[in-house]
């Protein structure tokens, strides 16, 4: 930019900024911040930086203007460019209010360019605070670890056998006779009595152990034959009761249910006897009116809730009107 060019001044202002912070070696390489050029020079720019081994990260630094000045930083190219950088990329592009795509697409954001500054660039004042504080820590550190091994070596200082050696190189073998002495007598104790008692208490665990054996299967058995007496399925159907399930197999618990069911499976201990001939035909039956019928049978009239019945009953009318009503109707809704 020219001099005097308020980008040329805001550019000045950030390299202050990090020159306050944390003087480190910056590369300033110059684009247009605005019109048709900028796009092509920031990219060409972003591939120059991301080549030099020197640089450790990029700043895209703008100051703020107008809508139409900050539009060629949400050029497309641009931010895939920022994405296909391998060095980080910070933005500091506007002021708060303005939002690019290069803003997005960059691995950090600042809200102003002294704002990204800050965060390519620590603090001076807090790196040596931080110092500080470390060097604190690793003084306590060492003086606690100086500490533990002095205890440590007063301790082992204080053993009997370092403190008189010679009293311990008597006393050992001497004790260690005395325990041999013990341990052989009560070896010839425990040989002239031990198989004697051995053999009563084995006897006694093995009684022990058969009665509590024989109990507790005593005990289990009767637990299970109860449990499967009370579980066999076959026990209802021994005292007359039948079991009834629908095609499913879902039992049928109450005859509402089973009316709703339809076909239904019955399973039950009985003879039936079927001869084998088919029902007869009864050419003269008559239909009897839906009036007369007794109601407890009314509810065998109602439409399966497996059949759409509203949308069926024109069907079944303009199929079977016209046939006589009784047997005939019967049978041709059977054969249909």
């Amino acid at each position: 930019q020219p001099p005097g060019h308020p980008q040329r001044a805001f550019c000045a202002d950030v390299l202050r900024r990090i020159e306050a912070r944390l003087p480190v070696p910056v590369v300033v390489v110059q684009a247009a911040m605005q019109g048709p050029a900028c796009t092509g020079e920031v990219i060409r720019g972003l591939a120059l930086l991301d080549s030099d081994p020197r640089v450790d990260v990029i700043m895209i630094a703008r100051g703020g203007g107008s809508l139409q000045d900050l539009l060629p930083f949400s050029d497309e190219s641009m931010a895939r460019a920022i994405r296909a950088c391998g060095t980080p990329v910070v933005a500091g592009i506007g002021h708060q209010p303005d939002v690019t795509l290069a803003c997005l697409a960059a691995d950090a954001q600042g809200a102003t360019p002294t704002a990204a500054a800050d965060l390519v660039v620590p603090d001076r004042d807090a790196l040596g605070e931080d110092l500080v504080a470390l060097r604190r820590r690793l003084a306590g550190a060492t003086r606690r670890l100086a500490s533990r091994a002095r205890r440590e070596l007063d301790l082992v200082g204080a053993r009997p056998g370092l403190l008189r050696p010679h009293e311990a190189v008597v006393r050992r073998p001497r004790d260690r006779v005395s325990g041999l002495g013990m341990r052989l007598r009560r070896e010839i104790r425990d040989a002239a009595d031990g198989p004697g008692r051995d053999l009563a208490g084995l006897v006694a665990r093995r009684r022990r152990a058969g009665a509590a054996a024989t109990a507790s299967a005593t005990s289990r058995l009767s637990v299970l034959r109860a449990r499967c007496a009370g579980r066999d399925p076959a026990r209802p159907l021994a005292e007359g009761f039948a079991l009834v399930r629908d095609m499913s197999g879902i039992a049928v618990t109450s005859a509402a249910a089973a009316v709703l069911a339809g076909d239904v499976t019955l399973t039950l201990n009985g003879t039936i006897a079927d001869s084998g001939w088919k029902d007869p035909v009864v050419p003269q039956a008559s239909e009897i009116p839906v009036e007369r019928l007794p109601h407890q049978v009314l509810v065998f009239l109602l439409g399966s809730r497996y059949c759409e019945t509203d949308r069926l009953s024109q069907t079944a009318w303009d199929l079977f009107g016209t046939t006589p009503p009784g047997w005939t109707r019967v049978q041709a809704i059977a054969d249909y």
